[in-house]
């Protein structure tokens, strides 16, 4: 039987009792009355020294809760409510690609969980969210395991700071190891960028002067309509995908250039809400990169192209040096060695980085034009 004494200056009894391994364990059983505080410390000793399923813990904690004070029932939630409980929340928070992104890779979890995501929250482990970055880790690269991880540890973060588990699985589940991956990505030198001007359609080849001209991501590119375009201020003004940062690029000569041939051959040009790219546009990002994976194997610069369906059914993709990203790559090369100012160059393609940059750097719409001018012809 569980020892009870009442503490000096106090009304309210404590339970001293020993746990199955002889641990000698305190608790308040706020209890003023001898009696009742008898039963709750009886309790206490019950669990710890007897072996329970887990339904006969939540069921006589339930009671104790009761007990001591508490009023109604004790809240128990799964993972999967809390899931959905955790991304309604997020909804009015995120922009609609992050939205996906959590909501997709919320639902891997899920899925792995299986029969346990219908299970209490608190009994989700260590062991088990390791064992779901492992599964990643042999799926995806250690970079994209990593960014799906980050949700996986928002839930656990978000649960522990609602009062839903008293201690985070996830908070020291260490990031997988980085695989060296020899040089990395890198840009296009001119020769390899005239050689896959010469095989690329006439759609695919705007697309890469525009990519070479302004340093934008392959997405923002595809979606470029003609209101982004002001041939009177000399300038492309867009609002990113990824950052959702509002860019005023000034357009380099061979970029006029190539812009203007457009006005005089597409037949959509004279519609401003029309996409300069419209079979791009109409495509998903997968789908695009292999189209683009297949003009580099057609240049002689890959040896095989990715295919579009790769990262669709969360395979890894195989890493290549060169890619549409390296045109960005590309810009940012070619103005560092024409002796443009790191902080110019960062603003001119709109790396996250610069918004650090700016704290410190006004970099202003001429600077920009002259980085524009700095570009080569090809």
């Amino acid at each position: 039987m569980a020892t009870i004494i009442r503490r000096r200056g106090s009304r309210i009894w404590t339970a001293f009792f020993r746990d199955e391994t002889g641990r000698l364990h305190c608790r308040s059983t706020k209890k003023t009355d001898r009696k009742e505080a008898r039963k709750v410390a009886d309790q206490y000793e019950d669990i710890a020294r007897n072996k329970r399923t887990l339904k006969q813990i939540i069921r006589v904690i339930g009671d104790l809760h009761r007990q001591t004070g508490g009023k109604g029932e004790l809240a128990t939630i799964t993972v999967r409510q809390h899931v959905e409980s955790w991304l309604k929340a997020k909804e009015g928070e995120l922009a609609d690609a992050s939205r996906k992104f959590f909501r997709a890779s919320a639902q891997r979890f899920v899925d792995y969980l299986g029969e346990k995501a219908d299970r209490c929250l608190f009994e989700i482990t260590k062991s088990d969210i390791v064992a779901f970055r492992d599964q990643l880790a042999a799926q995806v690269s250690p970079t994209t395991t990593d960014h799906l991880m980050t949700t996986v540890k928002a839930l656990f973060k978000s649960a522990t700071a609602e009062g839903l588990i008293a201690d985070d699985p996830a908070e020291f589940v260490r990031p997988v190891k980085k695989e060296k991956r020899g040089q990395g990505k890198r840009g296009f030198t001119l020769d390899e960028l005239r050689a896959v001007l010469g095989v690329a359609d006439h759609e695919w080849r705007s697309m890469i002067m525009f990519g070479l001209y302004s340093g934008q991501r392959l997405r923002d590119l595809a979606t470029l309509s003609w209101n982004n375009i002001d041939l009177t201020a000399d300038v492309i003004r867009l609002e990113t995908a990824k950052t959702h940062r509002t860019m005023t690029i000034p357009i380099a000569a061979p970029l006029r250039q190539h812009i203007e041939s457009l006005l005089e051959c597409l037949p959509n040009s004279d519609d401003p809400g029309s996409f300069i790219h419209p079979r791009c546009a109409g495509k998903p990002q997968p789908a695009l990169s292999s189209e683009f994976s297949r003009i580099l194997v057609s240049a002689g610069l890959r040896k095989t192209a990715e295919p579009s369906t790769a990262k669709a059914v969360g395979l890894r993709r195989s890493q290549h040096e060169l890619s549409f990203h390296s045109l960005r790559h590309s810009a940012v090369s070619m103005l560092h060695e024409a002796g443009i100012p790191m902080a110019v160059v960062l603003e001119f393609v709109g790396h996250s980085s610069a918004s650090m940059s700016s704290k410190y750097t006004h970099t202003g719409l001429e600077n920009l034009r002259k980085a524009a001018s700095a570009l080569p012809k090809i």
